[in-house]
């Protein structure tokens, strides 16, 4: 799915040295939402939203995205190393299978 609408300008910006992809990650449990970015610094967005991506630094690698032109449900596997014991806990207090996960790539 090349392309997706790009303009010659965007192009030309992604292209830069000073630019920095990032993620932003949603993973969603049934009482809350936790948003993270492995970017520099946290995002808020859409601007506006409230919906704040803290940066942790702690994301190292995602895996299993596959892209299609069909609907269908699809599996992703987000590791993290040197999370802090606290945020450890309450993922294990809840259940963290199957959940949604919704992943964004910015820069």
């Amino acid at each position: 799915m090349a392309n997706r609408g790009e303009t010659a300008a965007g192009r030309a910006e992604w292209a830069k040295a000073g630019n920095a992809p990032l993620h932003l990650f949603e993973l969603h449990f049934d009482n809350n939402v936790v948003r993270a970015t492995d970017g520099f610094r946290s995002v808020e967005w859409p601007a506006g939203s409230g919906n704040l991506y803290l940066a942790n630094g702690y994301l190292l690698t995602y895996e299993g995205i596959e892209e299609s032109l069909e609907l269908r449900e699809g599996r992703v596997r987000v590791s993290l190393s040197g999370v802090d014991q606290v945020h450890i806990a309450n993922t294990l207090a809840q259940n963290y299978l199957d959940r949604r996960a919704v992943i964004y790539q910015a820069f």
